[in-house]
């Protein structure tokens, strides 16, 4: 069977054991009852998202979702890309517990659909495009908008380029605005977890009201709300040293008494522990002999018998795991009829989010290689410098003799491993600033036909200053001393005019705060986006066919963003303990027109209830020399062959043109881990250890550095001397735009005989090329020397920097169209609301569904011409479920109503390769043990939320709580360092709900 067959069958199946449990459940039913409004085919004509078309709620050309404010509130959270994961096809992918690391993400709160990358999903505010909230990748913060300026969220997961633009290649998230609130509201809610941390303190407030004999309406919401977030020493999870291994099939930890198998230990055994100590780790350098001197970080007494596990530092200890926040949001709107037919509106949402979050001291040794820009007019040259070893004469060595002669005996200096405790934790604020506003007429003219024009402008101001990271340069001359006189000075003259203090790294406390001072590097970060937005768009029908009206819409859009990034001197030059950012800005702009229509073919016929066509088109023009001129296009069918049964299909062509970060921003600078493939080479070999190639071989000895090795080291063999290099993303001005073909089928089931219930199953199919992502190291490589042609003409060649031995110095991980992205599954959804008989109140089911066929990464070597393909499905390692639901039961009864939401994440491996493995080796030893952390069982997560309205003083009151993670499942354990994929240093995988059973309460009191 092939695997489409298996895709169809899969699909059939579903369908067809749904259909019948569904009936069958009603049919047992002894009363029937009405459908909620919510949930009826509504006659009023609106639009949609996924369409320019006003149609029904229900006539929705690809799958949509949509989230009221009720829906809001029962979440149990007040972050929106949380509520979004009631859609299983939505995974977060920047948030509080997975943003602490990142200069530009720390605070955000972003969605992902189906998996794509959240740069692939358009999010919106009431159909407009929003200005991006992060300057290295072109995505929208939903914690940006203040939850009581929000009617609804509809999600629409599929290709919908043709009527939105660029990005919307997985789908859309449109955020739309409350339009008819009255009164004034005032809210107020407090979390706590159960273990007495992560504090939430939200309030907020609205005020609506008509004005102007009803010809105007104005609203504001305002919200406040603070989250203390997560140290490392809340959890013990959070600091343990783990470190697994399997060996010879056997399940080990590190201990202090080095790998034990874990059948014989518990937790309290695990240790993993780093060499870069308080105080200094000198002489031979990760070789952990007795000759490693060190300072007892309780007596302070030089010793030389360092153990790690004994003596070693815990480097986890000092982080931030959840990063607390302050947020600010508000919103206005305003709009008034000037006119009969025409309306002027505008609206304002302002937001300002502060985060701090703590890591442990810096830490370096003598070898840490970092990025350096020398001169930072020429952002594209970069080298990189260490600190060094001490001088064997340095004035503040010279009172450890013991220290200088074992050094000396091995080296020309000292070694060191030390963390700086004296400079402080590092420290990152950041302040972020977002403006975004839209004005504009809306109207209806010829009785029925919509228009509306309107600009908007957005702004997006990030700053953001790095404390206590250390200057690498400066460093290096505060350990080139001497002593004058009985004065310790910087040898440098030229330093000590600049102010370089001398540094001793010898022993606990020893670095004065002047010296601490003198190298510490503090980094600035300034980045601003603007975008200028004009669209316009007419939408009615054109003229009456038999079956209906032909709806039609036409409109046009131009768009500008505009992006600027710049850092102190620190921060653009480098050779500090963190990477370059350099300065860069860019400008792109648009100019797109489209129409879309919807033609009823049939109705009201045997077998065609209802046939409708829909098609639209988009073509947009782009000031990026290899894009240029694209066009979009769906095409659709939806089908009724009764009033209870709606197919529907779409195909869809969906475009991303490349964004300001892509296309112009200089190398930022990185560390990889990288295989060299010229390892191994000799002077006559006819490959090396990484390639059978003997094209691979002759161009790595055609090198100058290599070959220079050569001459130095007649029949000698090339060996790389580390695997960590310089690694800087860049942006590529060669960049084109991605192409989805995007394919979803689907029904939709609303048995009249079943009121209030409602089931929809749809097939999803995308196909991306062309993508826009970065090869690895390893691929750079071979892209270069395994190119039997003129290499001065191979564009990864000159990504490649070798020094005069031969030897990496850095690979630039440029992005380029060259992988290709694909994805298919199985959304399902179930909407019932229904009666008990006997039982008082109102009951209601949903239930959303995904499974997921394929989630693949191609990438074809254009030198060999080889494919290789990476399916991430039900790898925990690349976020992906097989499986995955969210199932909600609520029951209301007069002014009493509560929700239960259960959330199943389904079973995950953590590596393709580990399981691979494995396989192999048990075939050959049945006995081994099965490796830990590889295959993960699927977790399922309990929440409740309560609520319940009286009346105090007039005024309605609605009192209201819950509980998340009822049962404290938690994250599961996967161990920091060794043998397992998944997982952070904090020994959990943000998948999961990593923080336990939390309690929230709340008011909200309505005027």
């Amino acid at each position: 069977m092939t695997s489409l067959q298996k895709k169809l069958l899969s699909f059939t199946c579903l369908a067809g054991l749904t259909v019948p449990l569904a009936a069958a459940q009603a049919l047992a039913q002894e009363q029937q009852v009405e459908i909620t409004p919510d949930e009826q085919a509504s006659e009023d004509r609106i639009i949609v998202t996924g369409s320019r078309i006003r149609r029904s709620d229900f006539d929705a050309p690809t799958p949509v979702t949509s989230f009221g404010t009720a829906d809001i509130e029962a979440a149990g959270t007040t972050e929106l890309s949380e509520i979004l994961l009631e859609i299983p096809g939505v995974t977060s992918a920047v948030n509080g517990s997975n943003s602490q690391g990142g200069v530009q993400r720390a605070g955000l709160d972003t969605v992902d659909l189906r998996n794509l990358g959240s740069n692939r999903t358009l999010t919106l505010i009431d159909g407009r495009r929003a200005v991006s909230n992060r300057a290295n990748i072109n995505t929208i913060s939903l914690s940006t908008i203040p939850n009581g300026f929000i009617e609804r969220i509809e999600v629409s997961t599929g290709g919908a380029s043709a009527v939105y633009g660029s990005d919307a290649i997985s789908g859309v998230v449109n955020i739309i605005t409350e339009t008819d609130f009255e009164g004034l509201e005032l809210d107020v809610r407090g979390e706590i977890n159960s273990r007495g941390d992560n504090e939430r303190y939200r309030i907020r407030g609205r005020a609506g009201s008509e004005f102007g004999d009803g010809r105007g309406y104005a609203l504001f919401a305002a919200s406040f709300d603070d989250r203390a977030g997560l140290q490392f020493d809340d959890r013990d999870i959070f600091t343990l040293g783990a470190d697994f291994d399997y060996q010879n099939g056997i399940n080990e930890f590190n201990t202090i008494t080095g790998d034990r198998p874990a059948s014989e230990i518990t937790s309290a055994d695990f240790i993993d522990n780093d060499n870069d100590i308080p105080g200094g780790l000198f002489v031979n350098n990760n070789n952990q002999d007795d000759d490693e001197f060190f300072f007892d970080p309780v007596t302070g007494e030089l010793r030389n018998d360092f153990n790690i596990n004994e003596n070693g530092r815990n480097f986890r200890i000092g982080d931030t795991v959840l990063i607390p926040r302050e947020r600010l949001s508000i919103a206005g709107k305003l709009s008034y009829e000037l006119a009969d037919n025409i309306e002027a509106f505008g609206q304002v949402i302002f937001n300002n989010l502060d985060t701090v979050s703590l890591r442990e001291p810096e830490e370096i040794d003598e070898n840490d290689e970092f990025v350096f820009v020398p001169d930072i007019s020429d952002p594209f040259t970069l080298t990189t410098v260490s600190a060094g070893e001490i001088p064997l004469d340095n004035p503040f060595a010279l009172q450890f003799p013991e220290i200088v002669a074992a050094a000396d005996a091995v080296d020309n200096g000292i070694d060191f491993d030390r963390e700086f405790t004296e400079l402080g934790q590092e420290r990152n604020e950041n302040n972020r600033k977002t403006i975004r506003s839209a004005f504009g007429l809306r109207g209806e003219i010829f009785d029925d036909w919509a228009w509306e024009i309107s600009y908007g402008y957005g702004r997006y101001m990030q700053d953001q200053t790095r404390f206590n990271d250390i200057d690498i340069v400066a460093l290096r001359q505060a350990l080139d001393a001497e002593e004058v006189d009985g004065v310790i000075q910087c040898a440098d003259p030229d330093a000590r005019a600049a102010g370089c203090v001398p540094i001793n790294l010898f022993g606990l406390n020893s670095i004065t705060p002047e010296a601490a001072d003198w190298i510490r590097a503090d980094l600035d970060l300034n980045a601003t986006i603007q975008q200028h937005t004009v669209q316009a768009f007419m939408t009615g029908d054109l003229f009456e066919l038999p079956a209906g009206p032909v709806g039609f819409a036409v409109g046009g859009e131009f768009r500008n963003d505009k992006q600027d990034l710049s850092g102190n001197t620190l921060s653009q030059r480098g050779g500090v303990s963190a990477s370059p950012v350099p300065n860069f800005g860019g400008s792109i702009s648009v100019f797109e027109g489209f129409v879309e229509t919807s033609i009823p073919v049939v109705a009201d016929q045997p077998l065609f209830h209802s046939l409708t066509v829909d098609g639209s088109l988009r073509v947009a023009h782009y000031d990026i020399d290899n894009v240029g001129t694209v066009v979009s296009y769906t095409a659709g069918l939806q089908w009724e062959p009764v009033q209870d049964i709606r197919f529907r299909g779409q195909y869809s062509r969906a475009q991303r043109a490349p964004d300001l970060a892509e296309l112009f921003s200089p190398p930022r600078g990185d560390f990889d881990n990288v295989t060299d493939i010229c390892n191994g080479v000799t002077e006559t070999s006819a490959g090396t250890d990484e390639s059978d190639l003997q094209i691979v071989a002759d161009n790595c000895r055609a090198d100058p550095g290599i070959a220079q090795f050569f001459i130095d080291n007649p029949g000698g063999t090339f060996e790389t001397e580390e695997d960590n290099i310089a690694g800087p993303n860049s942006g590529n001005l060669d960049l084109f735009e991605e192409t989805a073909d995007t394919f979803t089928v689907g029904v939709i089931l609303t048995p009249s005989f079943v009121p209030g219930f409602r089931l929809s199953v749809d097939y999803y199919n995308i196909d991306i090329s062309d993508a826009i992502q970065s090869l690895s190291g390893e691929q750079i490589l071979e892209q270069c020397f395994a190119d039997p042609g003129d290499r001065s003409a191979n564009q990864f060649c000159g990504d490649i920097i070798r020094d005069g031995e031969g030897q990496l110095n850095q690979v630039v991980n440029r992005q380029i169209n060259l992988n290709s992205l694909k994805t298919s599954g199985i959304d399902a959804q179930i909407f019932y609301d229904f009666e008990i008989p006997s039982v008082p109140g109102d009951f209601d089911f949903r239930f959303n569904y995904n499974h997921v066929f394929e989630n693949a990464d191609s990438f074809t070597n254009e030198i060999t011409g080889i494919t290789t393909t990476e399916d991430i499905v039900g790898i925990i390692d690349f976020d992906s479920f097989d499986d995955r639901f969210r199932a909600t039961f609520g029951w209301s009864v007069g002014e009493f109503r509560v929700r239960w939401r259960t959330s199943y994440f389904g079973n995950t491996i953590d590596d393709a390769g580990r399981l691979a493995d494995f396989r192999e080796d048990f075939a050959e030893d049945p006995t081994i043990e099965t490796p830990l952390f590889l295959f993960n069982e699927a977790e399922l997560y309990h929440d409740i939320y309560i609520a319940y309205d009286l009346e105090v003083g007039g005024q309605d009151l609605r009192i209201y709580g819950g509980v998340n993670d009822i049962f404290d499942n938690g994250a599961p354990f996967y161990p920091s360092e060794g043998d397992a994929e998944a997982g952070g240093t904090d020994n959990f995988d943000d998948n999961y709900r990593f923080q336990g059973t939390s309690f929230y309460l709340g008011a909200r009191l309505r005027f």
